[in-house]
């Protein structure tokens, strides 16, 4: 019997220490995050321009939710070190950036992440890599910034709006899956 108490006032720890975690990367002013924040001014130049590597991908249903993707959508998949927590919705998903390779550029928004990518890659659907490079290069060298709104022309404002709605929603559900996490470690 004692070791069952044991081995269930583990599995609670484990749930509280998640939920804390989750919590303190997603507040604004958490250490972590203040943290994660100084980490990207100090890899971009001083104009907030990344750079980093170009590849393509077959979106679909990104990590950001909303609108399903496809080869024609203008998106990418930021780097998972960029992104963040990988169980969560990043506070650039909708962002929108601009893209430059070999004096071309290209407008796209963060509709998903890269699990693989180092920091400052992109994954471009075909739409974006193909107005900077032919498919069959694969991998190009690129920069890139936010642009924070300047879609250059190249947005589909119903796919934006619609993305914004499923973003809070799946938000509002996440908050409140973390409350009820920190109330059952309270009560331990």
């Amino acid at each position: 019997m004692h070791f069952l108490f044991i081995i269930i006032s583990l599995i609670a720890l484990l749930i509280c220490n998640r939920a804390n975690a989750l919590t303190n990367y997603n507040d604004p002013s958490s250490q972590q995050h203040q943290n994660q924040h100084q980490l990207e001014r100090r890899r971009s130049d001083h104009s907030g321009q990344f750079s980093g590597r170009g590849t393509w991908f077959e979106p679909g249903e990104g990590a950001c939710g909303g609108a399903q993707a496809n080869q024609g959508s203008m998106i990418v998949a930021l780097n998972q070190e960029q992104y963040g927590n990988m169980n969560a919705v990043s506070r650039y998903c909708g962002r929108r950036i601009k893209i430059s390779y070999a004096g071309k550029t290209v407008h796209a928004m963060i509709q998903d992440a890269c699990p693989g990518c180092p920091f400052g890659a992109l994954d471009m659907s075909p739409a974006v890599f193909n107005k900077l490079a032919a498919a069959s290069v694969g991998v190009i060298q690129v920069t890139w910034q936010f642009t924070d709104g300047d879609d250059g022309g190249d947005s589909d404002k119903h796919v934006a709006a619609k993305h914004v709605v499923a973003k809070k929603e799946k938000a509002q559900h996440r908050t409140a899956k973390e409350a009820l996490e920190a109330k059952a470690c309270r009560l331990l």
